[in-house]
């Protein structure tokens, strides 16, 4: 696809502005505009996708029957959810020369890991009833009808053929859940206090969690130092909030924050390290699942249910 317009700067093509392509589906149902808002997506767990339609064929039978189906797709193009809604709601009828706004809602699961996700629009027409009514779902002609973009070979943002229409990217943040109710919300690896040599020499973990429910159990937090060999170097076992709120006290939505400090070795070098934290009951050693975070990395292993972060420990002057 051409740019309409390019950005150049002594010679050189710094940006280019496309002049996106009409989407209409099947030379009757016009998107004028769409919005995606993934702000819920963590903490709820869907998403939200507004959209304004322009109707262009009287009467208006393929816009008033016809389906959207949202389906939300990983950086590799996998599905992971999908969602089908009519295009309007039944109540309500086009007129000429309106333009309605609607907004729809895609379930996503918060097992998700973090990362790169799409949203694929697509619109259908309800088959058609046979002869004499009734249905029978396994005949082929009786599936939905998908209405195919206009000039999709002209869209850059278009797949399936010509079915789907790709809509902005979102990314999804690191916000894991430990069991049915714990929430890491936030998190940061402070190496403000980082001073090889000194006995005092100690790494600092930011942290937020929230309870989506209340908790019968007071739990352990488990952080566990590693180097790029897979070699436990540091570890410290303290409850997550700090001894003054336990998780059996935390109230449901009220974010609890705290710093964990890390001592590690005096003579420990600078480099690449990792970080496998996790929660824990301290009765029974059993630890909370974790949902929505990243696979671990190759080659190490700190047991299951361990949420891995990548630390860098800067250099001392003498070793730099």
């Amino acid at each position: 696809m051409r740019p309409a317009h390019t950005i150049r700067i002594h010679g050189i093509d710094y940006a280019a502005i496309y002049q996106m392509p009409p989407t209409t589906f099947g030379a009757a149902i016009h998107l004028r505009r769409s919005t995606l808002d993934s702000a819920a997506a963590r903490d709820q767990g869907f998403l939200t996708v507004t959209a304004k339609w322009e109707c262009r064929e009287t009467p208006a039978t393929t816009c008033r029957t016809a389906h959207l189906t949202l389906r939300v797709l990983n950086s590799e193009g996998q599905q992971v959810s999908q969602a089908t809604r009519p295009l309007l709601p039944p109540d309500r009828a086009w007129r000429p020369g309106e333009t309605p706004t609607a907004t729809y809602t895609v379930p996503l699961a918060v097992e998700n890991p973090p990362g790169t996700y799409r949203v694929g629009l697509s619109l259908s027409r309800p088959p058609s009833a046979p002869p004499g009514g009734g249905s029978d779902p396994d005949d082929p002609d009786r599936s939905p009808s998908p209405l195919l973009l206009d000039n999709p070979f002209h869209h850059p943002y278009v797949i399936d053929g010509g079915k789907t229409l790709l809509l902005e990217p979102f990314s999804l943040p690191l916000e894991p859940y430990f069991g049915p109710s714990i929430h890491l919300r936030r998190h940061e690896i402070d190496t403000s206090a980082v001073e090889p040599g000194r006995p005092d020499h100690t790494l600092l973990l930011h942290v937020g969690w929230s309870a989506t429910a209340l908790i019968p159990t007071d739990y352990t937090l488990f952080v566990h130092v590693l180097n790029d060999r897979g070699e436990r170097v540091a570890q410290i076992d303290p409850p997550p909030a700090g001894s003054t709120a336990p998780t059996g006290s935390w109230q449901v939505g009220q974010e609890q924050s705290y710093t964990h400090r890390i001592p590690l070795p005096p003579d420990l070098p600078a480099g690449s390290y990792w970080l496998a934290l996790g929660l824990y009951d301290s009765r029974t050693l059993e630890r909370l699942p974790v949902r929505g975070a990243p696979p671990p990395p190759d080659g190490l292993e700190a047991g299951p249910d361990a949420l891995w972060l990548q630390v860098r420990l800067p250099a001392t002057n003498d070793e730099e």
